[in-house]
């Protein structure tokens, strides 16, 4: 009866342990997916794309576009866990940890969207990924530097299906104070990310 009762008790001993490991892995785990919330401006063909990496990656995300329809298409074809979607550009920028752009319009809508988020954009980054000109990217870096936030440059090297894939998808990043480390390690899961400089310009060029 004393060897039965020692084994037992080594038995419960065992599960107790085995549980508190399972339970502190899987609680690693899941603290290892959870990253800065970002907004994504743009839900084009790339925006989605991108939206839907960094959402998969564990990247809280919140979703902008100008038109409904583009929102209303996008969550009628992708059911992504993690990606909330507006209207509302302020809203978006205001719940997010950093910013996110990438839409198309051309200098003018880019400088309009950096003039709606300015002070819901204060104290965080914004990263530029519209089609942009080096002398663009300098305007837009100077009007976020008066406004007390941070600009970088970013040029996509991809198509939309290759995001995500580390071996085809290539980032270029410049611009000041790209050792916010949150925001690099969430850009380096859409592709490979090649650094080109403070200047915010350089990426584009």
């Amino acid at each position: 009866l004393l060897v039965d009762m020692v084994a037992y008790n080594n038995a419960r001993c065992v599960i107790t342990i085995f549980a508190f490991f399972a339970a502190l892995f899987s609680a690693n785990a899941k603290d290892s997916k959870s990253g800065e919330s970002v907004a994504v401006l743009g839900a084009g063909a790339m925006g989605g794309a991108i939206a839907k990496v960094l959402a998969k990656n564990g990247y809280p995300v919140t979703l902008w576009n100008r038109g409904a329809k583009r929102l209303e298409d996008f969550a009628s074809k992708n059911d992504v866990p993690g990606i909330a979607t507006t209207k509302d550009i302020r809203k978006a920028a205001e719940g997010a940890k950093w910013i996110l752009s990438c839409h198309a319009g051309g200098s003018e809508a880019q400088m309009k969207v950096l003039e709606s988020v300015k002070n819901e954009a204060k104290g965080k980054v914004f990263v530029q990924c519209s089609t942009q000109a080096p002398d663009i990217a300098a305007q837009q870096a100077l009007f976020a530097t008066e406004n007390g936030f941070d600009f970088a440059g970013c040029a996509i090297m991809a198509v939309p299906p290759m995001m995500g894939d580390l071996k085809l998808a290539r980032i270029l990043m410049s611009g000041p104070k790209l050792a916010h480390k949150s925001v690099v390690e969430a850009m380096s899961t859409l592709g490979n990310i090649a650094y080109h400089g403070e200047r915010p310009g350089t990426a584009t060029m």
